[in-house]
């Protein structure tokens, strides 16, 4: 038996997809798997030949021709191993290409979403009203929070990155430029994200304070109609109801005044800042402070005439000797008392107004906060379909989101009212204790919903992680089975046909139309198998752990098979 027969290797263990004339290409590294696995299966029949050459040169059996043999021997063992040597190196160097292939897909895919997050950050579109920008806020927000989520991925790539570099197997000045260049355009997006943010938070101040201005600007044209009116009265009678009447407006316009601060003191820091707009904040706000001096002139005229006018009244009646004079002075000596009195009554019932109504506004402020962490406390869409077959894919970004609005209302909603709340203590409010009690049981309630929240994203990653693991080894089953399904027919398909009787033909005639009507049930497998792939391309994962299967190559057989069918 000569070596050359020896090393041929055997039909039943040839690997179809090497031979140049099959219809059916697969990937390199399907092609070496195969080729290992020949390797393997003659790795015996080799050492066979050279234990069964060993022993016919130690009995001397090789008729004078041991040397000979013993060379040959040598040689096939040196072949041998250069063969297998060989193969492991070529599977390495196509696991490294394959790892290089599917980092370069990865920052392909990133860098397609930083283009579109770059477009959407350099939208100069910051509002035109309050509402429109509170509904672009709410857009940011959500896009705040996908760049939040691709962070995950950008430390999976910087990790490929590393680990491609540390092989010394590939071009590393260029996986190095491609890792930089993603991080530089993410960490630029990111910049932009702030940037755009401050942008339309100036832009939100900026239109409550055009709407503040609104409304003030609505009072004082009402209060000017009424400070403007010539009813001055007809006797003293109406004189003094028209003064009390007047007190009141007075006292109305100075516990209003604050409000009137708040907006000018707004206006004046929207313009030091140099907000957008500046020119306009400028000419409302000399607009309005004009309103407001009018208004006051107004009010300080016509209570100086009205004072003039009972004076005038009183003095008259003294002038005409009228035999009431006496009383007539005594009563308006009382008058002056009772005003003097009326205005000091006046200042301490403001000052209690002006505390009770901060006491009020804290508690509609907690009352507004509660009652969105009550909403946000109640069974949300996660923990609705948590027992559902909805897959975690689809609940974690709802939780994302939900945990997004968290952290926007942290610092909308909770912080504004522990401020409001530092600001009553400091003030020494006689409802101290009633508000930090309130305070307190608030934030108590802020606490448990942040901990449900986050309690409630460790259990879908954790059903995430459960639920991509089984998706992995379902397809791997179900491909291991297509594949040996596919490889037996195309057996049968390609297997020279040879007939010795019409008998024969029409069972082989039979036995194919059998196996095309068994093809719907290989469809629906294949089917299912593309469904698989699309869950498991969803969590965008690099490859399959269990199998080394792919849908590509998969599809590519299935048209193959198509098509030695139809021939």
């Amino acid at each position: 038996m000569s070596v050359y027969l020896l090393l041929k290797p055997h039909e039943n263990m040839r690997s179809r997809c090497s031979d140049p004339v099959c219809p059916f290409p697969q990937s390199k590294h399907q092609k070496h798997q195969a080729f290992e696995a020949e390797l393997h299966a003659n790795a015996d029949r080799i050492k066979g030949v050279i234990d069964t050459g060993n022993s016919l040169i130690q009995r001397g059996a090789c008729a004078g021709s041991e040397d000979a043999v013993k060379a040959r021997l040598s040689a096939l063992d040196e072949q041998w191993q250069f063969l297998v040597n060989k193969s492991a190196e070529k599977s390495q160097k196509l696991k490294e290409a394959n790892k290089q292939q599917n980092f370069n897909t990865g920052i392909k895919d990133f860098d397609f979403w930083l283009s579109e997050v770059e477009a959407l950050l350099a939208s100069e579109d910051y509002g035109k009203d309050l509402a429109s920008v509170n509904n672009l806020l709410k857009k940011h927000q959500l896009l705040e929070a996908d760049i939040s989520a691709h962070e995950d991925r950008l430390k999976d790539l910087n990790g490929q990155a590393d680990s491609l570099m540390a092989s010394n197997a590939f071009d590393t000045s260029q996986v190095k430029d491609k890792r930089d260049a993603v991080n530089a355009r993410f960490a630029k997006i990111k910049s932009m994200a702030a940037g755009r943010r401050a942008k339309l938070n100036e832009s939100h101040r900026l239109h409550q304070f055009f709407r503040d201005l609104d409304d003030e600007e609505s009072w004082i044209k009402e209060k000017k109609l009424l400070v403007g009116s010539e009813d001055y009265g007809r006797d003293l009678t109406g004189v003094q109801n028209l003064r009390k009447k007047h007190k009141r407006l007075e006292a109305e316009l100075g516990a209003h005044e604050p409000a009137i601060q708040s907006v000018l003191d707004t206006g004046k820091k929207l313009s030091d800042d140099n907000t957008i707009g500046q020119e306009e904040i400028q000419q409302r706000l000399a607009q309005f402070v004009d309103h407001w001096k009018e208004l006051k002139d107004l009010s300080g005229a016509r209570s100086d005439f009205l004072i003039r006018r009972a004076g005038s009244d009183a003095r008259n009646v003294r002038e005409r000797n009228n035999h009431h004079v006496d009383n007539i002075s005594a009563k308006m000596a009382a008058l002056r008392g009772k005003v003097s009195e009326l205005e000091r009554a006046a200042a301490q019932r403001k000052a209690k107004l002006d505390e009770n109504s901060a006491f009020l506004q804290f508690n509609w402020k907690a009352d507004v906060v509660e009652s969105w962490i009550g909403t946000s406390s109640s069974p949300s869409p996660c923990s609705r379909t948590s027992g559902s077959s909805v897959t975690p894919l689809l609940l974690l970004p709802l939780q994302e989101t939900f945990d997004a609005g968290l952290q926007a209302f942290q610092q909308e909603g909770i912080t504004n009212i522990t401020a409001l709340k530092d600001q009553l203590l400091a003030a020494k409010h006689v409802q101290s204790k009633a508000i930090e009690a309130r305070h307190a049981a608030l934030i108590k309630r802020w606490n448990q919903l942040l901990s449900n929240s986050t309690a409630r994203k460790k259990k879908l990653l954790e059903a995430q992680e459960h639920f991509r693991k089984d998706l992995f080894l379902t397809f791997a089953k179900k491909a291991s089975a297509f594949n040996s399904w596919f490889e037996n027919a195309e057996e049968d398909l390609t297997d020279p046909v040879r007939c010795n009787s019409l008998e024969e033909i029409r069972a082989l005639r039979e036995a194919h139309e059998a196996f095309r009507s068994s093809l719907s049930s290989a469809q629906a497998d294949f089917n299912q198998l593309a469904e698989l792939d699309q869950q498991i391309k969803s969590y965008q994962v690099v490859s399959n752990p269990y199998t080394w299967f792919t849908m590509e190559a998969l599809e590519e057989t299935w048209r193959n098979l198509q098509k030695i069918i139809k021939v």
